[in-house]
């Protein structure tokens, strides 16, 4: 099966230890990418959508990380690259991978108000949402990510993030209203909001 065979060449691309990779690609391939992919299967079984196509995506919307810094230039375009690469390796057609690419991948940070099309692009990108809020995202985020700037940066990087993934990353009232809680918890916890 396509999606079995991404799998593993997503776990390679991730394996290989490049020496410029990420600093903390490790952590993001086990909590972040694989995460993704299982909140986005969840998802689709929910709603009833073509899950192949999404968990695809899923695998592969910030694979650059396996080879560069985050902060890096060219990051998203080689996380596209690389991604298209190894979706063909794994015998997608190229109808599909454009749907995994051009239309998911491409689109998962929904800057601008540039969204996935597909009902499995929105559902992938709730699914990269939560796992900001459901994981310990930002506390790796702030311990690894001293590229991207100092404290004060990173502080207003994770602020914009927190309220951008809530308002546009999630197309759905019951996910809304499911990780309202994480949402919330996150503001009083790096100091958003006050305390109750």
């Amino acid at each position: 099966m396509n999606l079995e065979k991404l799998r593993n060449l997503v776990e390679q691309q991730y394996k290989q230890q490049h020496p410029k990779r990420d600093d903390w690609a490790d952590w993001l391939y086990e909590n972040h990418v694989l995460w993704v992919a299982n909140k986005t299967e969840e998802y689709c079984d929910r709603f009833g959508t073509y899950k192949n196509i999404a968990v695809a995506a899923a695998l592969v919307h910030d694979i650059a990380d396996s080879i560069m810094q985050r902060e890096e230039a060219g990051h998203e375009q080689k996380s596209l690259e690389i991604g298209r690469d190894l979706c063909s390796q794994a015998g997608y057609s190229t109808e599909d991978i454009t749907a995994i690419i051009d239309d998911i991948a491409l689109k998962h940070s929904c800057h601008d108000g540039v969204v996935p099309e597909s009902e499995e692009g929105k559902l992938m990108v709730a699914a990269d949402a939560a796992s900001h809020y459901m994981t310990d995202f930002y506390f790796h985020a702030f311990r690894n990510g001293s590229g991207f700037g100092d404290y004060e940066w990173m502080l207003e990087w994770a602020r914009k993030k927190i309220e951008r993934d809530y308002a546009q990353k999630i197309f759905h009232d019951d996910i809304r209203k499911e990780l309202k809680p994480y949402y919330d918890s996150w503001q009083k916890v790096l100091g958003f909001t006050d305390f109750d």
